[in-house]
């Protein structure tokens, strides 16, 4: 086995038990309700709110660039890591998606890491909390490399 085999695989167990164990997505707390006279009326739904994405890199690269965009845009956003922000191999990055007036719930993630090669996920269903695994399985062949 490669040397690079077993590392990525080392990579993925770990961010296995780290999910299984709770380690690293907290789960929400049951919320209790508050006594509310019988007068009032519930408060109104707010029109959207943000929802918080973790992004973990287990692709067995560096990163150097992420981009989020919802899935009906034909063009990709601005790098959301810091100007000299990486994402190593193992590391995650938790990132609020802007509120959106027509409530966006799709969106299209890609990495770039310091190869240049491209990792997408197209049309990513996210709720609140979601953690989005990219592994190396998610980078995006060249016509050249699929042949």
């Amino acid at each position: 086995m490669t040397r690079r085999f077993l590392k990525f695989n080392l990579v993925i167990i770990t961010l296995v038990l780290c999910i299984i164990l709770g380690g690293c997505v907290s789960s929400p707390q049951p919320s209790t309700p508050s006594a509310a006279s019988p007068s009032s009326s519930p408060a109104p739904e707010p029109a959207s709110t943000p929802l918080n994405i973790t992004i973990v890199n287990a692709t067995g690269y560096t990163v150097w660039y992420v981009q989020v965009s919802p899935s009906d845009n034909d063009s990709w956003g601005p790098d959301l890591l810091d100007k000299d922000q990486e994402l190593n191999n193992g590391e995650s990055f938790i990132y609020q998606l802007p509120q959106s007036s027509s409530n966006v719930k799709v969106y299209d993630i890609r990495l770039i890491d310091s190869d240049e090669d491209t990792y997408t996920k197209w049309r990513v269903n996210v709720a609140d909390n979601s953690l989005i695994i990219f592994t190396f399985d998610d980078i995006d062949l060249d016509e050249d490399d699929a042949s």
